[in-house]
């Protein structure tokens, strides 16, 4: 099956998420642009409720900046109603050529909006890519996992975005 395809290359190598590897790879005679512009329609983005929530709350008090593995052609239409949310929107695979596996993409993100990793807090669904990587810089980090019997007073570990200004205020007190 296709699954086997990715898993194949997996989720640390670039090609895994840029579409006009996989339409080479497939011999697909499709422009990659051009099919993903058939498919970005509203009802195949799935925002998260705790995510809409939470983010319009914690860009009242904090600089919000996305920093994702999405190619920017998918990351710009999933944000596209809520990229005022904001303060900057990443793409490491689009941006930087590279995937978040390592300190340095991180690094990146924190220079070109002047901040350090200790006054940072990243939040993702990825274990090594949004909790591991970006703490042993020195962020502070969370992982959501909305699914599944997790303790959420585990270190770092969230089940709901919204439990997150809770979380940030532990921490600064």
């Amino acid at each position: 099956a296709l699954k086997s395809y990715y898993d194949e290359i997996g989720d640390e190598d670039i090609r895994w998420y840029k579409p006009e590897y996989w339409f080479e790879r497939f011999d697909l005679e499709k422009d990659p642009e051009e099919v993903i512009g058939e498919i970005q329609v509203p009802e195949n983005v799935r925002l998260f409720e705790d995510a809409l929530d939470a983010t319009k709350k914690l860009r009242e008090n904090y600089r919000l900046i996305v920093t994702s593995n999405a190619p920017r052609i998918f990351l710009d239409y999933a944000l596209k109603q809520i990229e005022n949310r904001f303060y900057r929107i990443f793409s490491c695979v689009s941006d930087f050529g590279e995937v978040k596996k390592n300190a340095g993409v991180y690094r990146r993100v924190l220079n070109r909006v002047g901040t350090s990793p200790e006054e940072s807090v990243h939040v993702g669904d990825h274990w090594k890519f949004d909790y591991q990587i970006p703490r042993r810089l020195g962020m502070r980090t969370f992982y959501i996992e909305r699914e599944g019997d997790v303790d959420q007073r585990e270190d770092g570990v969230l089940g709901d975005l919204r439990d997150l200004e809770g979380r940030i205020s532990e921490i600064e007190e």
